[in-house]
C-alpha cells in the first residue's frame, strides 16, 4: 500500500486527536481528585452534607466522562465501519 502525503497527514492528525483526548481526560481526572481532596480538607459542613456533595460531584463527573466517551465513539464509528467494509 502506498502512503501519500495526505494519508500520512490524516494518520498523524488522528494520533494527535487521540493523544489530545487522552491528555484532556487525564487533566480532568487529576483536577477532580485534587478538588475532592481540597473539599474534604476544608469542608465547613457536617460529614453527611459533605458526603452528599462529593457524591453529587462524582455523579456529575461520571456523566461528563460518559458523554465524552459517547461523543468520541460516535465520531470514530463511521471511520471504523469504512475500514472494516
Amino acid at each position: 500500500m502506498l502512503f501519500t502525503v495526505e494519508t500520512i497527514d490524516l494518520y498523524n492528525n488522528k494520533n494527535y486527536l487521540i493523544m489530545s483526548a487522552k491528555n484532556t481526560f487525564l487533566a480532568f481526572l487529576g483536577g477532580a481528585i485534587a478538588g475532592a481532596t481540597v473539599a474534604l480538607l476544608f469542608a465547613p459542613e457536617k460529614g453527611e452534607v459533605t458526603r452528599r456533595k462529593i457524591s453529587k460531584a462524582v455523579g456529575d463527573g461520571r456523566d461528563f466522562v460518559v458523554d465524552k466517551y459517547n461523543e468520541g465513539r460516535d465520531a470514530v464509528e463511521p471511520t471504523a465501519r469504512e475500514k472494516s467494509a
